[in-house]
């Protein structure tokens, strides 16, 4: 699947769950090397992640 471009720019703001990796957890299930927000928002700005 190619990635979605926003041809229209701006910023846009996305609602739902966000797992965010910290750090790499190698070979363990470090609870520290990632979040999980079930109610999060990303926003974007011209088609990058803004924050």
């Amino acid at each position: 699947m190619a990635p979605h471009i926003d041809s229209a720019g701006g910023v846009r703001a996305h609602r739902g769950a966000i797992l965010h990796f910290r750090s790499d957890p190698g070979s363990g299930d470090d609870p520290d090397s990632f979040e999980f927000f079930d109610d999060g928002l990303l926003v974007t700005a011209d088609g990058r992640v803004a924050s």
